[in-house]
């Protein structure tokens, strides 16, 4: 009977991770996979850059995980040994519904709008040798029903649906995707690779999560979609004797949502970035890393190897970039963070936290002086108590603040992460900023509670986010309008031989919207999982 209540009532409640707002934001298996790597049943595996899919999540799995039998099927094409497999990826069907306006984060491609949202994907893994190619496309539609824009007008030269924010500093984060509705094929985590010993070059489609954030990363998340991007990183941690060391280096191509500005020649923007973690011998669980990534505008005669070059090139005034920067300013968007993450197994504790920089200091003086001028912090834990065997409980909070320092009120930039005067579209993939999922100038701090056990898992998550505060006293300025949003999700994940059946009920009240005094609206989202895995 106990069996059965839960298993209804997960089943009204159906919630994935990754399905609404304010959720854990990483994928079930891939929070499953860190939860066991708190509690010491497998080895840490690197926050900065990790390359690594659900599927190839899956083939890890040890017989202290409490999903080890969810794995894929897989598939011998021909020989023994090593020769080449198959293994398909789980089909999966996602449908949402927004009662009042656009709400969602770290769902990659899929943009919910108001109304129904629903995606389909599904695909497969073949290796053969050091080569492995996936092909997991998304194809995804929203209804894109009529709210009202905010009454802040757009900048000249600007689509009606973009962004507002102050004629200088823009990014393509459009309120609404068009005037109907809106369905894309995109290739989703898609990729080429080839692995040797423990090298690994490609190209890819796939989101990434650079830094230990689990709701929001600052640098790289799985907020938009992926990007097309070439890159060349260790496939695990080499030893240097000190120690353990992961990198990772990309370059790519960026595109605009269609819903930004009127122009048809500035559509693509390069991206360039590396991303960098250590493990020192001295404190095992420990993971020091650091990220950077570059953000420059397409030219006209195609991509240029300076442009990959970027991250490596330590100040803004040297030579070799003189005919980018001439005036040793940002004609690029540039941000770079450092991070730690420390689990302690023996508590079933993981600590963890990212500064990060949505600009670069003059010199070593101004760091020094002014270190919080155009910065931005990530703090979270999470602890988990082993209830049995193969189910435990689990706690965490995570705070994050993007908002501007007082600094701004004397120097520039006057902006928060993400918006940018020169790389008009921001830090955006397809309309998406590529970062944190609450946006640029925004805040957010969440509690979360849950239990992981052998037919799933299921959990609650209160939080608060203000969203935009940098565009609030720049143009609204009053007090107390900041527009603040409390909301509650539930969320559950349940097996049932091959199915596995998930969802989200969250409610989220928005005070103050657009900074208008008592314009308050609430938004409930439900959201729905089907996905099967082959057996």
């Amino acid at each position: 009977m106990r069996r059965l209540i839960s298993a209804v009532f997960l089943t009204m409640l159906l919630a994935d991770l990754a399905s609404a707002q304010g959720t854990a934001a990483l994928d079930p298996f891939e929070a499953q996979q860190r939860l066991l790597e708190l509690l010491g049943r497998k080895p840490a595996a690197p926050v900065g850059g990790w390359t690594r899919t659900r599927t190839a999540l899956l083939t890890e799995v040890g017989e202290n995980d409490p999903w080890a039998d969810r794995k894929d099927r897989e598939l011998r094409l021909f020989g023994s040994g090593d020769g080449a497999t198959l293994r398909w990826i789980p089909a999966e069907l996602r449908s949402g519904f927004n009662s009042d306006r656009p709400w969602g984060i770290n769902d990659g491609p899929v943009w919910q709008g108001k109304g129904s949202t629903n995606s389909l994907s599904a695909g497969f893994v073949a290796e053969w040798g050091g080569f492995t190619a996936t092909l997991n496309p998304v194809l995804w539609s929203a209804s894109n029903a009529d709210f009202a824009l905010s009454p802040w007008a757009t900048s000249p030269g600007l689509s009606p649906y973009s962004y507002p924010t102050r004629s200088t500093q823009r990014i393509d984060a459009p309120q609404r995707f068009g005037d109907g509705a809106v369905a894309r094929l995109d290739p989703g985590q898609s990729s080429l690779t080839f692995t040797a010993r423990k090298l690994v070059v490609g190209v890819s489609t796939a989101t990434q999560r650079w830094g230990p954030a689990r709701r929001n990363p600052v640098i790289l998340s799985q907020h938009a979609g992926g990007f097309e991007h070439l890159f060349l990183g260790t496939s695990a941690p080499v030893d240097v004797r000190v120690g353990r060391v992961h990198a990772q280096w990309l370059w790519g191509r960026v595109s605009e949502s269609g819903f930004f500005d009127t122009l048809a020649n500035n559509g693509s923007r390069y991206v360039t970035g590396a991303t960098v973690s250590f493990f020192p011998n001295f404190a095992p669980g420990l993971e020091l890393g650091a990220n950077r990534m570059f953000l420059s505008r397409w030219r006209d005669g195609g991509p240029a190897l300076r442009e990959a070059l970027l991250i490596f090139i330590p100040l803004p005034k040297v030579a070799f970039i003189d005919s980018v920067n001439p005036e040793g300013n940002d004609r690029n968007d540039q941000m770079a963070s450092v991070f730690a993450r420390w689990l302690l197994p023996a508590s079933g504790l993981e600590l963890y936290g990212e500064w990060a920089r949505g600009d670069h200091s003059w010199d070593v003086r101004d760091l020094i002086v002014q270190p919080e001028h155009a910065s931005a912090f990530v703090l979270g834990f999470q602890k988990s108590f082993r209830a049995e065997e193969k189910s435990f409980w689990h706690l965490g909070a995570e705070a994050t603040i993007l908002g501007s320092s007082r600094t701004s009120l004397l120097r520039p930039p006057r902006y928060g992460f993400y918006t940018h005067h020169l790389v008009t579209q921001g830090y955006t993939q397809r309309g998406q900023v590529m970062g944190a999922g609450i946006g640029p100038g925004s805040s957010q701090i969440s509690f979360e509670v849950g239990r992981v056990a052998e037919w799933g898992r299921a959990g609650v998550t209160l939080q608060r986010t203000v969203y935009d505060n940098d565009r609030h006293y720049a143009v609204a300025g009053d007090y107390p309008i900041n527009a603040a949003e409390p909301a509650l999700i539930a969320e559950g994940l349940l097996f049932r031989g091959p199915l596995e059946l998930g969802g989200s009920l969250a409610i989220a009240k928005l005070y103050n919207q657009d900074y208008i005094r008592r314009r308050d609206r609430t938004n409930y989202q439900l959201g729905l999982l089907a996905r099967y895995r082959w057996r």
